[in-house]
């Protein structure tokens, strides 16, 4: 058929028709044609499964789950039924571009290169805008301390070879259902190079929810996991400083729970970050104009993100 790398596009899927068709037409209108989809059903109710075998076309592959899963897991499985070179998850609302696979598996240069990513458009739900989620270059090559820094990926922009998967102990930790992506890349750029493409070649919905505060204790439990992980396995003694950045979100996390959940101001959370970080200093100085007015910021500051 192809000489070009089989690439497999992952669509986990769970009562997900509502968009279903475009994510797929996405896949199909590839400028690059040697893919196939792994269509992992959690055991949909609605049409997503009609949808999908509405299709003739033999690269689409449908499994249905044995049982009801978390994401995590249900992406696990459906690592076990890949065949390609290379991989990629695509949610079942999301959309690749037309060039997308074309242009970044080209850029797996050398056996180095684990992960391949680029940039992409934003698409707030709500307010039908789309906004691109770069505004600058993003780095390449070994980038695993920069990315416990400052980690902005979209997982619809991400490939990724499939023999880095050997590097890992396990693939998804099912202790995870927030930064489990996140989680999941940063461990394979600890071994891994990676290359960034500037180019925009995919779409990522954002919606209202996803803007708001809920599950903060969950977002701050699975932080304080990961950076134990990371400590205990994945960093030496002097690296350690690297984790700042993640003990700065840990805690600004513990902060916004206790005010919303709460509606109490530990500013103890956020003293030790007060003269490392201007966001945590600003966070600190409004707290004392009092809870409502604080939670106003916050909320504020949460819908520019």
């Amino acid at each position: 058929m192809s000489n070009k790398p089989l690439v497999s596009i992952i669509i986990n899927c769970y009562n997900s028709d509502l968009y279903l068709k475009e994510t797929i037409d996405s896949v199909i209108s590839q400028t690059y044609e040697n893919w196939e989809i792994i269509f992992w059903d959690n055991q949909s109710t609605d049409s997503s499964a009609e949808i999908v075998k509405s299709y003739s076309d033999n690269r689409i592959k449908y499994f249905y789950s044995s049982k009801h899963t978390t994401l995590g897991e249900g992406r696990n499985l459906a690592l076990k039924m890949i065949k390609g070179d290379f991989f990629k998850f695509l949610d079942a609302d999301d959309i690749i571009y037309p060039d997308h696979l074309s242009k970044l598996i080209p850029l797996f240069d050398n056996d180095n290169v684990g992960i391949v990513y680029s940039n992409a458009h934003i698409f707030y739900q709500e307010k039908n805008v789309y906004k691109i989620n770069d505004k600058y270059i993003r780095p390449s090559g070994f980038i695993f301390h920069s990315w416990i820094n400052e980690y902005n990926v979209l997982l619809p922009s991400v490939i990724v070879r499939t023999s880095c998967l050997n590097c890992l102990n396990e693939w998804f930790d099912n202790r995870f259902s927030m930064v489990e992506e996140f989680d999941f890349l940063l461990r394979i750029s600890s071994t891994y190079n990676v290359n960034y493409s500037s180019d925009v070649l995919s779409f990522w919905r954002k919606y209202p929810e996803s803007l708001s505060f809920k599950k903060g204790d969950q977002w701050a439990e699975e932080f304080e996991l990961l950076i134990s992980k990371l400590s205990d396995h994945y960093l030496d003694e002097p690296d350690l400083d690297v984790l700042l950045s993640l003990k700065q979100r840990l805690a600004y996390l513990r902060f916004v729970n206790s005010l919303i959940s709460e509606n109490s101001i530990d500013r103890s959370l956020l003293r030790p970050f007060i003269f490392k970080s201007n966001k945590m200093l600003g966070v600190y100085l409004f707290s004392f104009l009092g809870k409502k007015f604080t939670k106003q910021v916050l909320l504020v500051c949460r819908k520019l993100v």
